[in-house]
């Protein structure tokens, strides 16, 4: 009886160290899911966003939804700016004023995108964010060497690209007094205007950039001169000109769309049929740019520089007389 007994108690003691051992496996195993989901919501959320990139607004307040907003600014609270730290004080002095374009920061052998940008980045290129991200914003970044890869990928989603470049070494940021370095935007790529280091064209196919003014003119009736300018930036080839036309349709226009196939299209605010044909004729995901423009073109009409008419197919128009 005593040895059954004692056989038992051990197995009794047994099972219990069992159940103990796979309890704290079970518990061991829970903490690692429970760190390994923090830390992936870490990377996903990163650092909190800031209030002013919630509830977005242009420099003079206006919300997305207001006529007249201004998507290039955002208006950051002059509380929150002094309280930033120095590096988020330069980041801010150049995001605000160009909003819509993703910032690609130089910090040693790395460009970095911060905050609205970071999440761009991680969307569009499929980059993970830094563990606790930067400067207590949403950090994503690419190597030096992959710069234009990644801002060409950007570019075909749609986005401009900004290069903020250190213009300074950091033996020199030493002696600043904030001791970062001094950092500007040096260089915006979009579609038509992007080009790699030695300035060939990154897409093989030349792409353009045109402007077109609208703008009624005394030579005669009803006649309507379009200001024509398109280049392209890989092989700096300008092309200018004024069409001339009576007709409602702009068919001189809609040829030459279709002939040159614009990447981006700059237009005056107020040229509302023309977008619609620049859509129609350009290429498919041509890019178009309202801008107040009629006052430049006008003024230098009213100077008298004239351009000879834009025939059929030909490029370039030489100055009736000089400006």
């Amino acid at each position: 009886m005593r040895t059954r007994n004692a056989v038992s108690s051990v197995w009794l003691l047994v099972g219990f160290r069992t159940r103990v051992r796979h309890s704290t496996w079970m518990v061991t195993d829970a903490l690692i899911e429970m760190v390994a989901l923090w830390m992936a919501c870490r990377r996903v959320s990163g650092p909190r966003q800031h209030p002013w990139s919630v509830d977005v607004r242009d420099s003079s307040g206006r919300k997305r939804t207001d006529p007249g907003y201004d998507p290039s600014t955002v208006y950051v609270p002059s509380d929150a700016e002094r309280r930033m730290t120095p590096f988020q004080q330069q980041f801010w002095a150049i995001k605000r004023h160009h909003y819509n374009t993703v910032l690609l920061f130089k910090k040693g052998k790395f460009y970095e995108c911060y905050d609205v940008d970071a999440d761009i980045g991680h969307q569009v290129l499929q980059l993970n964010y830094t563990g606790s991200g930067r400067a207590d914003m949403r950090c994503v970044g690419v190597p030096e060497s992959a710069f234009f890869r990644h801002a060409i990928r950007l570019v075909d989603a749609g986005y401009r690209v900004g290069r903020v470049e250190q213009v300074e070494t950091v033996l020199a940021a030493k002696n600043n007094a904030n001791k970062i370095c001094d950092r500007r935007l040096v260089k915006i790529l979009t579609k038509s205007t992007i080009v790699d280091e030695s300035g060939e064209d990154v897409f093989g196919d030349p792409r353009y950039l045109m402007t077109i003014v609208e703008d009624k003119w005394a030579r005669g009736s009803g006649t309507t001169g379009l200001g024509v300018c398109y280049l392209n930036v890989a092989t700096a080839a300008v092309h200018f000109g004024v069409l001339l036309t009576d007709d409602e349709r702009f068919t001189k226009l809609e040829t030459l769309l279709v002939r040159v196939r614009p990447q981006e299209v700059l237009l005056d605010s107020s040229s509302e049929r023309l977008e619609f044909l620049v859509r129609s004729c350009a290429a498919s995901d041509v890019q178009v740019h309202r801008r107040s423009l009629a006052a430049v073109f006008s003024e230098t009409f009213a100077h008298g520089c004239g351009f000879e008419y834009l025939h059929g197919s030909a490029c370039a128009a030489r100055p009736s007389r000089s400006c």
